[in-house]
């Protein structure tokens, strides 16, 4: 993997420091800032970036995030746009403490350099995701998951008390759950392949709901237009609120995305996802305010 490392001071330590209430600001609403980059001929877009505190506190890794866009001249030289996904404060334990850096690479040159935006070296590289990102990350995503499943699993047992419905249409609302029977049958009359990779071939597609069969109605759960078919790669990426699409078939990409999952699945390339119907674009609109990762609601 590709690394850069971007440097850090603390405002009341150097004049040319920055408040750190204003990058943990910027992680926070997932924005981009301009950041100096000594290499930057060697970046390219979403290459992870690792934020290196130094002067008394460091040296030690306090965020991590992707570049954002290409590198831009300047009066004092290059930057790039980088796009933070998690800072810690620095009075708090570092993602990465000096002991840490220091095991991982003993000569001084690395974790003190003065030149913002060098490249880590590829074994330091993998080392710091597995260290900074990786855990961490891992940790998010399966307890999120985790929870959304256990929350089906309790309406699915629910589902199955239910006094006013027979054994056969407990059976056809369950199936739903995972894509299957009546609801795929349905699904299958409107959507004929992937709006993403165009695969057409049904037996390698899932029928993904846009509002999530835990909070549909018995209909809902069984309406065809309350679907997509999707290879599943991107299934994953819609199921977890990673893509979704405008009224008018535009792809949304969430800023919580890493964009080398974009660019290796050839998703970086799709603008449009074709027309919806009336009918549909209700669902979707669902999806983007209650799934999708950057709607506000699901940001308060």
């Amino acid at each position: 993997m590709i690394a850069h490392l971007v440097t850090f001071r603390p405002l009341e330590e150097s004049p040319l420091g920055m408040r750190q209430s204003r990058i943990r600001e910027l992680a926070r609403r997932s924005q981009s800032a301009y950041w100096r980059f000594y290499g930057h001929r060697q970046v390219s877009l979403g290459d992870r970036v690792y934020l290196l505190m130094q002067g008394k506190r460091g040296p030690a890794i306090i965020g991590y995030g992707a570049t954002d866009g290409q590198p831009v001249k300047e009066d004092e030289g290059w930057v790039v746009p980088i796009r933070f996904r998690r800072i810690v404060s620095a009075s708090d334990s570092p993602l990465a403490s000096e002991p840490e850096l220091r095991r991982l690479w003993r000569k001084p040159g690395l974790w003190n350099t003065q030149r913002s935006g060098i490249r880590v070296p590829q074994p330091i590289a993998e080392a710091l995701e597995s260290i900074v990102v990786g855990d961490a990350a891992r940790g998010a995503e399966d307890g999120e998951e985790q929870q959304a499943e256990a929350a089906a699993d309790a309406a699915e047992r629910d589902l199955r008390r239910r006094k006013d419905l027979g054994p056969r249409e407990k059976k056809v609302l369950v199936k739903a759950r995972r894509g299957q029977g009546a609801y795929r049958e349905r699904l299958l009359e409107i959507e004929k392949s992937c709006r993403i990779t165009g695969l057409s071939d049904p037996r390698h597609l899932r029928a993904s709901h846009m509002k999530p069969w835990i909070v549909c109605s018995d209909a809902e759960k069984l309406d065809g237009s309350n679907g997509l078919l999707l290879s599943p790669h991107i299934d994953h990426l819609f199921d977890r609120g990673y893509i979704t699409f405008s009224a008018r078939g535009e792809l949304l990409i969430s800023r919580e995305l890493d964009p080398r999952v974009l660019r290796v699945w050839g998703v970086d390339r799709v603008r449009s996802a074709g027309t919806f119907t009336a009918r549909q674009r209700k669902y979707l609109a669902y999806h983007r305010h209650e799934v999708f990762r950057d709607s506000k609601r699901r940001r308060r």
